[in-house]
């Protein structure tokens, strides 16, 4: 490995990327050269594996990993990084950024470097998942710098640290399709002050590092609310079961001046449940 040489500015041969700065052997990113004078990378496409270290790149500030990446739990980025530009966020939620190896590591992911997120040169500070996305993977959106996020029906899982550190998040809709919540996947969202869980089977609570917690820091948040369905067990149910006395139930039904009946998770019983917050 090169490592963090940082008089390294340039590969040559058949291996080396166009500019240069990459050693690229069967699809996967194996070398950066950390000294290059670069401010910005753009990782060729078809690199499938992101199996190097940035640390020491004290001069590139703008990485744009392709949708063809599928594996970075490997990689280590420096905090010199300013932002991250992707082209397909759909392919982003499928990366793997850890293998859970219990190492406690958080390098596989460049966000946990920088807060930003471009799409295709664009800012992303209002999340809104593609309908195509099922899971989104573990440290997916790790300190993203989001004011908000909408998880559409369809999703079933949320991974561990997913969504950790997202310190302007400050409501979340959990769809009613979520079947699998993993250990601190909006751990450390201290703004956090209302959850709405549409589904009325709790989603399983799925532990990494057996802390039992899997939205650690929720004691720090005053005035935080929970709603759930009123016909639920979300106040028994494992790991839930430790926030119950933040939780508020929702009435199975919602009413308009008509009497006309509406099921959790429509658009007039969402209304009228903002009322009440």
């Amino acid at each position: 490995s090169f490592g963090e040489n940082t008089n390294l500015i340039k590969f040559g041969g058949p291996l080396a990327s166009e500019d240069g700065l990459c050693l690229i052997i069967n699809n996967k990113l194996l070398a950066y050269a950390t000294g290059a004078p670069a401010s910005e990378l753009v990782i060729p496409s078809g690199v499938t594996t992101i199996d190097c270290t940035f640390r020491g790149a004290k001069n590139l500030k703008r990485i744009t990993i392709p949708a063809s990446v599928t594996m970075m739990d490997s990689a280590q980025f420096d905090s010199a990084l300013t932002s991250v530009n992707i082209t397909d966020l759909a392919a982003w939620c499928n990366i793997c950024f850890d293998k859970l190896r219990y190492t406690g590591t958080r390098y596989g992911n460049p966000l946990s470097s920088t807060c930003n997120l471009y799409l295709n040169g664009e800012q992303i500070t209002d999340l809104v998942l593609p309908d195509s996305v099922t899971k989104i993977s573990h440290l997916a959106f790790n300190r993203a710098n989001f004011n908000s996020v909408t998880l559409h029906e369809g999703l079933t899982e949320i991974g561990y640290h997913a969504f950790y550190g997202c310190n302007n998040l400050t409501e979340v809709t959990l769809p009613s399709t979520l079947t699998s919540l993993y250990e601190n996947a909006f751990g450390q969202c201290y703004k956090l002050k209302k959850v709405v869980c549409k589904s009325i089977t709790p989603p399983s609570a799925k532990l990494v590092y057996c802390s039992s917690y899997f939205w650690n820091g929720f004691e720090e948040n005053s005035g935080l609310k929970i709603y759930i369905p009123s016909n639920s067990n979300y106040r028994s149910a494992y790991c839930w079961d430790k926030y119950r006395s933040y939780m508020v139930d929702m009435p199975y039904s919602w009413y308009n001046a008509n009497a006309t009946t509406y099921r959790i998770g429509s658009a007039s019983a969402l209304y009228e449940l903002s009322l009440l917050t």
